[in-house]
């Protein structure tokens, strides 16, 4: 595969596979995407070979090992071309890996997207008048959990849609009233969760404290 881009120079080439490193900017990219490829390459007795100069683009091939078993004819998929996404969404999450791939795959569907790595930041945001469209939220973090973030700005804000996002299969049982989404996940899963219409369902559960129990 090759494409006619701005290429890159020497020093930037050599460390191209080379795991979180990344020339696009905090919150643009995860710098896994080469080193993931050119690792399962090296799995499979195969490898990744980078070509490139500055204004001259950059080559990519991919080698691997030839099979001796005979190639089965596939049926040909047509895959429907996604509609562009729109709307902000306040995304929590306090790994910062995980956060910046997560925005980066929403804004590649079209959402704008504002980051928070807490669950206390992302609600005062909403405190002093932020007004996401959705909420996509990790469930376990330090502090405020994701459900209880969602919770919380549904009090404020009760128009907001919910995602909570978790890695744990029994999060669903603890907020049936919310929309989930496993990890991990691809970006078309996350496209689908968004577009779920339990996304803007669920019970506002206002957490009323009475001046006795303070």
């Amino acid at each position: 595969m090759s494409d006619s881009g701005i290429g890159m120079d020497a020093t930037t080439l050599a460390r191209a596979i080379e795991p979180f490193f990344s020339t696009k900017g905090i919150g643009r990219g995860t710098g896994l995407g080469l080193s993931m490829v050119h690792g399962l390459a090296r799995q499979l007795g195969g490898h990744l070979m980078l070509e490139s100069a500055c204004g001259q683009g950059t080559t990519a091939q991919l080698w691997l090992p030839a099979c001796s078993a005979p190639s089965i004819a596939l049926p040909l998929v047509t895959i429907e071309p996604r509609a562009s996404a729109s709307g902000m969404v306040l995304l929590v999450d306090d790994e910062d890996l995980v956060r910046g791939a997560t925005a980066q795959m929403l804004q590649d569907l079209g959402y704008q997207v504002v980051e928070a790595n807490s669950g206390e930041g992302a609600l005062q945001m909403v405190r002093d008048g932020l007004r996401p469209d959705y909420l996509v939220s990790d469930h376990l973090m330090p502090g405020m959990t994701g459900t209880e973030l969602a919770r919380a700005v549904r009090t404020i804000a009760p128009e907001v849609g919910v995602l909570i996002v978790s890695g744990y299969a029994d999060v669903e049982a603890l907020s049936p009233d919310l929309a989930h989404l496993s990890k991990p996940f691809r970006q078309a899963d996350l496209a689908d969760a968004l577009a779920g219409e339990k996304v803007f369902q669920g019970i506002v559960v206002g957490l009323v404290v009475q001046d006795d129990q303070r």
